[in-house]
This record gives structure tokens, sequence and C-alpha cells, in this order.
């Protein structure tokens, strides 16, 4: 995907071993300034230490996509500053290592000043804020606090009670960063849904009411709810240029279909054969 290995990007050797989170890859890329001890300490706020990993790049516009598992800021709205700074780090390295369209538009503006003979400097883009898409409902990344997980907040105290204002993203810890809620269900409501498809496709071929009984399995709402998050995260890779950040809880079933759909999308790479057993075996 031609990352700027030598400037903006750098591959990760911390999980060698598998030590930092057993079910991710031995090899990540992180940005360049993220040292292997800032990445220790976001895996221990970040479920199942799954950090935000970096799984493709556009290559016209130098946005990327990564995913995650949620942050365990719990019911006192814990915050970790090694995650804050790799998130700002993700948006800083999109905009130094911003793809082909930058990089020729560079070109182009320096071939222009040699020719006038103008000192003109060439400006790296301003960072863009990363959108966080959370394959959850609010309510549902709101109810995951319980267990220590949720969304990122913070709290006030009044009159000796705890008063907490669940906000999407706290302007004052990520600045870099929005979120956007999804609403796609749970692993156990896509196993139900699934199930009842299973059984519906064994009836009979003249079943009757058979197009209500496939409504009835919500599968197609399912199918249809994915497509649309899916659409979100490319429309903000081409249309935006800006990068994502995809999660939901533990950050291994919701957020590996909407970042496999997109990448099917934006890649025709991965819609052959060979390209998309890599994308399997890579998400």
């Amino acid at each position: 995907m031609k990352f700027d290995l030598k400037g903006a990007w750098r591959i990760s050797l911390i999980n060698n071993e598998f030590k930092l989170c057993p079910s991710y890859p031995k090899l990540l890329v992180v940005p360049a300034c993220i040292s292997d001890e800032t990445l220790i300490s976001v895996s221990s706020f970040r479920s199942s230490r799954r950090i935000p990993a970096v799984v493709y790049r556009h290559l016209e516009n130098g946005a990327i996509i990564s995913r995650a598992s949620q942050p365990e800021v719990g019911w006192l709205g814990w915050r970790s500053k090694t995650d804050e700074q790799l998130l700002k780090a993700l948006s800083d390295a999109c905009s130094f290592d911003c793809g082909q369209e930058q990089s020729q538009n560079n070109n182009e503006l320096v071939t222009d000043s040699l020719e006038t003979s103008q000192c003109e400097n060439v400006e790296m883009e301003k960072p863009k804020k990363i959108l966080i898409v959370d394959a959850r409902s609010y309510a549902s990344a709101v109810t995951n606090r319980a267990r220590g997980g949720g969304v990122i907040n913070y709290f006030i105290l009044m009159n000796y009670e705890l008063i907490f204002i669940f906000k999407v993203e706290c302007a004052e810890y990520y600045p870099s960063a929005e979120i956007q809620f999804m609403n796609l269900a749970n692993i156990h409501v896509i196993r139900k849904s699934f199930q009842s498809l299973r059984q519906l496709c064994a009836l009979e071929i003249d079943t009757p009411n058979w197009y209500s009984l496939l409504e009835k399995t919500n599968w197609i709402q399912h199918i249809s709810g994915l497509i649309s998050a899916s659409n979100i995260v490319v429309h903000a890779i081409v249309e935006k240029k800006r990068s994502v950040l995809v999660h939901c809880s533990d950050g291994w079933d919701r957020t590996s279909q909407i970042c496999s759909t997109a990448q099917i999308c934006l890649d025709p790479f991965y819609r052959t054969i060979e390209g998309f057993r890599v994308l399997v075996e890579k998400e």
C-alpha cells in the first residue's frame, strides 16, 4: 500500500511473539513517532488489548482504515493520554504521507516555482479529523460502560453527585477525532437471525409467504445496515479524504465486517479471487 516507511510510518515488531495482543498479527504498521512502549500502554486501555491497527491505505489520498476494540473508560470516565496520542499521530501521519494526489500537486507547485524563479514553500496538508465509526448503537456503547467499556466521555461533580455527560467525543481529550454510531446488532442477534435464515432455506420451495418469513428473520435488515456502515467509511475515505477508525466492543466481528466490505468497495484487488482470499485472511 506504499506506506512511507522512511518518514511517517514504521513497522513495529512489538507483537512478534504475540505478547502485546494474541489476536493480532506479528507486524503492525504504526506512526513513526509512536514508540513500542506507547503501544503497550495503549493496549492496556483497549478491550482485549486490541489497539488501533492500520489495515488499509488509500493510494490516491493517503487516508487509512484502522480498527480496534472499545476503550475501557468505565463509569468513572478514565482517559489514556497515550491512546489520545496514538489517534492524533494517525491523523498527523496521514497528513504527512498524503498519497499520490498531493504528491503530484506538490511536484507541480515546485515545478512552477522553478520556472518562475520564485521561492514558494510547499505546505503539508492540514490534518483532518479521524472519523471513529462505532458499530454499536449509542445505547449499547453506554451499557458497556457497566463492564468497563463504553465510549470516550467525561464527567463533572456537582452537589456531591456524579453527573455523567455522555458525549460522543470529548474535544479536550480527542480534538483530532469525532464519532458516529452505526446501530448494528451484536453477534448474538446476528447468529439468531442467521439460524432463522438457514431454517427458512431448508423449507420446501413452494412454502407460502416465503418472503414474509424471510423478512421476519431480519437478515436483510442486518445486511442493509452493514452495507450502509461500509458506505459511510468509503465516503469518508474517498470523498472527504479523511481516515477512519472502526470499532465495536471487542473489535472482531462487526468491525471486521465493516472494514472488509469497505475495502471490497475501495480496492479492485479485493474483488478478485486472490484478493478476496487475502482479505479474509487479513481481516
